[in-house]
């Protein structure tokens, strides 16, 4: 039996952090990359993400995520963002700004995790956004 990578990781056990990111592996699949996600010592749920999109826009990304779960975010904030519409939330993660209030750019990791903008994203995710298209709105 032919074991993926990700398989081969999460044989190992949950002793170690890993990320693997194999740049167009099963390309004839649509597969643009592969990342696999151990917490230490069980610490946190084991995560494999792969991005099929890779023909929609996905430019071989993977697929973003969030630092925080929705459940440790500012219910105020929530509420805030959650009453603009959604082009105004999209401009604020470009430029920083809504009106005149500074409220700072998208800063996404390579590996997809979401540094700032956690409660804008989610509230267009909540919206049904295409969270791959953040890749386009970075500088």
């Amino acid at each position: 039996m032919h074991m993926g990578p990700c398989m081969a990781l999460a044989s190992m056990g949950d002793y170690a952090t890993m990320e693997l990111g194999l740049p167009s592996v099963g390309s004839a699949l649509g597969f643009a990359s592969t990342v696999c996600n151990f917490r230490p010592n069980g610490t946190g749920p084991k995560s494999l993400t792969m991005n099929m999109s890779a023909g929609s826009g996905g430019g071989g990304r993977v697929l973003p995520r969030f630092l925080h779960p929705k459940s440790t975010m500012s219910k105020a904030s929530l509420t805030f963002w959650g009453r603009q519409n959604s082009e105004a939330i999209v401009e604020s993660l470009t430029t920083g700004r809504l009106g005149s209030l500074n409220v700072g750019k998208l800063i996404m990791k390579p590996n997809g995790v979401i540094m700032n903008g956690n409660t804008r994203v989610k509230i267009l995710q909540d919206r049904g956004f295409d969270l791959m298209k953040l890749w386009g709105l970075l500088d």
